[in-house]
């Protein structure tokens, strides 16, 4: 089934006839769920499978903000409040107690969305805690230390995959350095991507997960009329610039597939009806080319980030100063003369011997003169000759006329003689 890459909410306890027939129209990848459609587990698992059976998908994504603490969807059924983000950062010294707790929270959270159908939960959370801005964030983060944030964060979505269920990240590429409330209005960060990457950006840059949610926040000095939502510098500079590879389980009949495809996952192993796909970086090193080939842009269009080695010993016979080229049909070997080059020296320490560039624009430019004056007398030659060889075969079939008149005489004479 072909689907659009958005994903809605419903208004209430189960769908309602308009909400089926525009489903059926633009074909949702997802749908997700809020309080507003929670009543108790088996009106949501009965909701779950309406929706499955409408797309005609067991695997069909439903998602859900289920973060513990004051993000809870299950308030009605069960009192997570206790269970917040920070509270599991604050207890993660002492060994004991904390992995009991984690390890007691997950298992709730996993086997009530398991239990009603729900495959897909946006969590963790992966903003640093801010004293200055907790009004908003606050304590759905875990902590404001980058390895605590980030060992917490790989341990839930482990615990996620390992149940089947898929995970989204968030607020990608930050969203702890403002005290505005994106719901309500549209937070502005002046910080610089320096200090972004050193602080807010930098535990996004160490977990992966199958799926992001971006901030909606204008960072100034990245974009500064659109959010990351809209951005396309922040999200091709930003979001998609991971440096781990990428690795997700998808089943073979769910829609995702192919959307995984088209950014360029690869399918990497088979576990039984499911499908183990992974997107890694691709990095290409390459020394600079004077004119490079075809292949030379290829792999640059081919590859996320390229890498121009400079600080490399130098090649005396290699194409860093040297390339063929054609000149009127014919092969040319074109080369820019160096200052003193040496095997010994990097490339980024040679120099370029402008005294010689001059005399070879020189010599170029009085070859180019002297080949004009070849060419045109060539073509002089060429011209007599072919008037010449006009003429001796204009004479030659005269001769032979006048010939054959002769030849038509003769035998009269030898027949008279006889």
């Amino acid at each position: 089934m072909k689907t659009h890459a958005i994903i809605f909410g419903i208004s209430g306890f189960k769908l309602n006839l308009k909400e089926i027939n525009f489903f059926k129209k633009y074909k949702p990848w997802g749908i997700i769920l809020f309080s507003r459609n929670i009543n108790n587990l088996d009106q949501v698992r009965n909701l779950t499978c309406s929706i499955r059976e409408l797309f005609k998908d067991k695997n069909f994504p439903i998602l859900i903000d289920q973060e513990g603490g004051k993000v809870n969807r299950f308030r009605k059924i069960i009192n997570l409040d206790k269970y917040n983000a920070k509270y599991f950062g604050d207890i993660y010294k002492n060994n004991n107690i904390f992995y009991l707790e984690f390890n007691k929270f997950l298992k709730i959270n996993i086997s009530i969305l398991k239990y009603c159908g729900i495959n897909i939960n946006t969590v963790p959370v992966l903003d640093l805690f801010n004293e200055d801005t907790k009004s908003v964030i606050g304590n759905r983060a875990f902590s404001k230390k980058f390895n605590i944030v980030i060992k917490l964060s790989k341990y839930l979505i482990n615990s996620y995959k390992n149940s089947g269920l898929g995970t989204v990240i968030k607020h990608i590429p930050g969203h702890g350095c403002t005290n505005i409330d994106s719901h309500f209005h549209l937070p502005k960060v002046s910080f610089s991507l320096d200090y972004l990457k050193k602080n807010d950006f930098r535990t996004f840059k160490k977990v992966n997960s199958y799926l992001a949610m971006t901030a909606h926040i204008v960072y100034e000095k990245l974009d500064s009329d659109k959010c990351a939502t809209q951005s396309k510098k922040i999200i091709k500079d930003i979001v998609n610039s991971t440096e781990l590879p990428i690795d997700l389980e998808v089943h073979k009949d769910n829609p995702a597939y192919n959307l995984y495809r088209l950014l360029k996952f690869e399918t990497i192993d088979f576990r039984g009806d499911q499908i183990i796909m992974r997107r890694c970086k691709k990095l290409a090193i390459m020394q600079p080319y004077i004119f490079p080939y075809v292949g030379y842009f290829s792999l640059i269009n081919s590859s996320d980030k390229i890498l121009f080695y400079d600080d490399v010993n130098f090649i005396k016979r290699g194409w860093i100063h040297r390339q063929r080229i054609l000149i009127n049909g014919k092969d040319h070997l074109f080369t820019i003369p160096l200052n003193k080059p040496s095997q010994n020296k990097k490339i980024n320490q040679i120099e370029i011997s402008e005294n010689e560039v001059n005399i070879n624009k020189v010599q170029f430019e009085q070859g180019s003169i002297l080949n004009k004056s070849s060419t045109s007398k060539m073509n002089l030659y060429y011209t007599i000759i072919i008037w010449i060889i006009f003429l001796l075969i204009i004479v030659g079939f005269l001769n032979f006329i006048f010939s054959e008149s002769e030849m038509q005489i003769e035998p009269n004479k030898f027949l008279q003689s006889l």
